[in-house]
């Protein structure tokens, strides 16, 4: 097993290829999502209950911003540079490579115009702090935007991992050491400092990947004349950025809400207990990286039996991972939340145990909607990411009012729950497969 493994990691073929790829892509996620927690206990310890509430609410703010301004382009990127190069049609790589800048300078401007507008009238009902962060966070926009452009085509060119590390690992890597140097030299943390590093680690990121793009493309492809196909790559992007619009709305609704309607405070808690429930289901994340290109072969060959034996020890894998996770939370969550995030948050304590309950149970869904996307059923997961976004626009509201950071909390996991369940359903009913752990509990029966 170990001798056939070796083989693989050493050998030059597509297995070989998409081994190193996935192995990479795991590594670099978990230390992206180290570096991502880090700065979250920095920002927390840094900030106060309060000062990162205000943090969190521009952050989320800025993060719906950015969905204009990507357009759906790193997709259409990856899809564009790996079809191209395998053609050899360097003029169109380089096409999309500038029409994607264009598109995304453009988008820039105008989302910031209209956000200084609204900002000029009625600054008065922002805050003066949180409408500092924002205007700062503007300029993270464009950098972000470029940067995943720049790695999307990395990616596509086959440099997987190296098409990830600006965002992934050095984005998060270089905020966390600037925020260290500004604990160390004693300077008082406050929101607009906060982002303001976090532009200039999104700044640092672009550069190095627009070097590794630098280096990895073809000499031929420099000096060719570039070719653009707008119209095809405009349509083909509308999709995609309704996509990842109602993702990023339904990740930062809740933020939102608790802002407008409760406290900045509990903005503040609310992230907390989102930081660490990203931590748990982290198992989840990377498996459905691991077993995806499994899920397609397997599906593609007709191999039933073999596919249904990988989603049931995927689910498996899964809940055990959640599961095992959680258990620390379960049982001293305020204890561990006041050793990492200090005093201020201890509160989080119920909605953290909330979310984690919610990231087990979501786990035991497997990899439903892995296995809609590798058979060609993306509507589906389309329209439960629709019927979990409409449900948790309804419930939040009304659960914020009642139980504050708690409520919001409940109606996270009720969406996702939601969407969860939609999807297990469509994999039954469309493809005969069970993606979670029914299909162990009709085996014992």
């Amino acid at each position: 097993m170990i001798a056939r493994l070796h083989k693989h990691f050493l050998g030059s073929g597509l297995g070989s290829i998409l081994i190193k790829a996935v192995a990479g892509s795991a590594g670099l996620r978990i230390l992206g999502m180290g570096f991502g927690f880090l700065v979250g206990v920095q920002l927390a310890r840094g900030l106060g209950a309060e000062g990162y509430g205000i943090y969190g609410m521009a952050m989320s703010i800025i993060a719906l911003l950015m969905v204009p301004t990507e357009f759906g382009l790193p997709q259409l990127v990856v899809r564009e540079t790996a079809a191209n190069a395998t053609r050899k049609n360097w003029g169109k790589v380089r096409g999309v490579i500038a029409w994607s800048r264009k598109v995304s300078v453009v988008s820039w401007l105008l989302v910031s115009s209209v956000v200084v507008l609204v900002l000029a009238i009625g600054a008065q009902h922002v805050g003066p702090d949180l409408a500092i962060a924002l205007l700062i966070g503007l300029a993270m926009i464009p950098l972000v935007a470029l940067g995943k452009v720049r790695g999307a085509v990395l990616r596509g060119l086959s440099h997987v991992v190296k098409g990830q590390v600006p965002e992934v690992l050095l984005r998060p890597g270089i905020q966390s050491a600037l925020l260290l140097a500004t604990a160390a030299m004693a300077i008082p943390l406050t929101p607009a400092l906060a982002m303001g590093l976090g532009v200039v680690s999104a700044g640092f990121a672009l550069i190095v990947a627009a070097l590794l793009l630098r280096r990895a493309l073809p000499t031929v492809a420099r000096d060719v004349k570039i070719e653009v196909d707008a119209s095809s790559w405009r349509s083909s992007c509308v999709p995609m950025a309704m996509t990842e619009a109602m993702r990023v709305l339904q990740g930062h609704l809740a933020v939102l809400m608790l802002g407008l309607i409760a406290t900045v405070s509990s903005v503040g808690i609310f992230k907390v207990a989102t930081a660490v429930s990203v931590v748990v289901a982290l198992p989840t994340a990377i498996l459905i990286s691991v077993v995806a290109p499994s899920i397609s072969s397997l599906f593609v060959s007709g191999d039933r039996v073999r596919l249904q034996k990988v989603l049931t020890w995927s689910s498996i894998a899964t809940t055990s991972g959640a599961l095992l996770l959680s258990l620390p939370f379960f049982l001293s969550a305020p204890f561990l939340i006041k050793l990492v995030f200090g005093n201020d948050f201890v509160d989080a304590a119920t909605p953290l145990r909330i979310m984690c309950a919610g990231a087990v149970l979501t786990a035991t869904a497997g990899t439903a909607g892995t296995l809609l996307n590798m058979t060609g059923n993306e509507r589906q997961v389309r329209r439960a990411s629709m019927e979990a976004l409409i449900s948790l626009v309804v419930i939040l509201p009304i659960l914020i009012i009642q139980f504050g950071a708690t409520g919001a909390a409940i109606a996270t996991v009720v969406a996702s729950l939601i969407w969860r369940i939609r999807m297990v359903r469509d994999c039954r009913r469309l493809l005969g497969l069970e993606p979670g752990l029914l299909m162990i509990r009709s085996r014992a029966k």
